[in-house]
């Protein structure tokens, strides 16, 4: 059994415990992108705790499923893993966060052909998002001359992407469209204001500052 056909028996679990989801990682790299071989999938999730127990109870015998960890992931909006025991097959899924972008994220899946049935997919622009991301995570950059990377890509709006340049600070630049780099410039002039009129030292003296601090709005 191929990879895909493994995925779509989980598709078909999660449907019928009204479930809703939206494939990420690889393999929505892949059909936004180049094919690559992979062996696993992320899959994120929309559930209860009730009807995400009741589709794990419903898996069967061909899948390795833990309710307690289900359990431990929902209370603590991460992931767990099950795995179709034939194939080896490991779909990671993933307890979509509270938080405004992963919302949003959500609101902008796509539908997409998978082996003849549509699927909900991540967008092509969160798919760029959540790659350099994790490749920041996983290899932050300590030297600017180590390397550099160039994106191109069509997205459905620039909120999303202003707010990811902008998390990288100094290390990340915007160099088109003109109006995106005027914006994420315009922010962080606003935000450098309100700390040089209260006289706050530099943001290099580190070791010199307080462990203590508070924020206001």
């Amino acid at each position: 059994m191929i990879p895909e056909k493994a995925l779509q028996i989980v598709l078909d679990h999660l449907e019928a415990s009204g479930i809703t989801y939206m494939i990420s990682g690889s393999f929505a790299s892949n059909v936004h992108g180049v094919p690559r071989v992979t062996y696993d999938a992320d899959v994120i999730v929309e559930a209860e705790l009730l009807t995400l127990l009741r589709f794990v109870g419903g898996l069967g015998s061909d899948f390795y499923a833990d309710p307690e960890a289900a359990k431990t992931a929902f209370a603590g909006n991460r992931m767990f893993n099950i795995i179709h025991m034939p194939t080896g097959f490991k779909v990671d899924l993933i307890l979509r966060k509270a938080r405004s972008f992963s919302e949003q994220e959500f609101q902008r899946r796509q539908q997409v052909d998978l082996l003849g049935r549509t699927c909900w997919f991540t967008s092509p622009e969160d798919i760029i998002l959540f790659i350099f991301t994790t490749l920041s995570a996983q290899t932050p950059c300590r030297n600017a001359q180590l390397g550099a990377g160039s994106v191109t890509m069509e997205v459905a709006g620039l909120c999303e992407v202003m707010d990811w340049v902008m998390g990288f600070g100094r290390h990340a630049e915007a160099l088109e469209p003109s109006h995106l780099r005027r914006a994420v410039a315009q922010e962080l002039v606003a935000t450098a204001g309100k700390y040089a009129e209260r006289g706050e030292p530099s943001t290099r003296n580190f070791d010199r500052m307080p462990d203590t601090f508070e924020l206001s709005r």
